[in-house]
């Protein structure tokens, strides 16, 4: 199966959608929670970085 791509008036629509829905939203605040989390070890999944 062949994947079309998006008709640009449908990303256009979702944009406008997005914009309208965060000018609702409440700014977070990011600097408090970032002093507060430790740093997470990452698996190793048999690749090389």
């Amino acid at each position: 199966m062949q994947q079309q791509p998006i008709p640009v008036h449908v990303i256009e629509r979702l944009e406008r959608e997005w914009r309208m829905m965060e000018a609702d939203r409440k700014p977070k605040d990011i600097d408090e929670k970032s002093e507060n989390q430790q740093p997470l070890k990452r698996l190793k999944v048999g690749r090389v970085d």
